[in-house]
């Protein structure tokens, strides 16, 4: 089901026209997507796209529009769950893994601002709740955003203290 461009597949899916307004935008299947910052203009194509909720990763103060407003506006669900590399909880992670789960959330995009936060949330709901392993997880990050070195060691480090590994 999580299968990245990098494992291949059989036959090559047509482009996605939203992969080219939204920065760093993959969809490995047709329940997620995983993004940068969208611009405004481009949410109502994400509801014509039939995108169910959008989940921001951001603070409010790093967006200059009110992506909630945006985004209710046309009838979909916004979900903000802001991070940074020092602030990821393990009140924010239950509240990610609970949101991703639930298929009434579906299709859902995931987005920060260049979505690097994206890919470590992942890697830690990937390694934690899908129980995927720490590589797998950590290749799906990377495929879907995770390109911040130290965003990765916080979420490695997160992942084992919560396996009960040593460090």
């Amino acid at each position: 089901m999580w299968a990245t461009a990098a494992q291949g597949q059989t036959g090559a899916a047509p482009p996605d026209p939203l992969a080219e307004e939204i920065p760093n935008y993959t969809r490995p299947d047709h329940e997620i997507a995983f993004a940068g910052q969208p611009p405004e203009a481009v949410f109502a194509k994400l509801k014509e796209a039939g995108f169910h909720t959008i989940l921001s990763l951001r603070h409010a103060e790093e967006i200059s529009f009110d992506e909630k407003k945006a985004v209710e506006d046309l009838g979909m669900t916004f979900v903000n769950i802001p991070i940074t590399n020092s602030t990821i909880t393990d009140d924010k992670v239950e509240q990610f893994s609970r949101l991703v789960s639930d298929p009434e959330n579906k299709p859902l995009l995931i987005h920060c601002g260049a979505a690097s936060r994206v890919g470590g949330m992942w890697y830690i709901y990937r390694a934690l709740f899908d129980k995927a392993s720490e590589e797998q997880s950590l290749e799906e990050a990377a495929a879907h955003g995770l390109a911040s070195p130290v965003l990765e060691a916080v979420v490695l480090d997160y992942v084992k203290k919560r396996k009960g590994q040593p460090e």
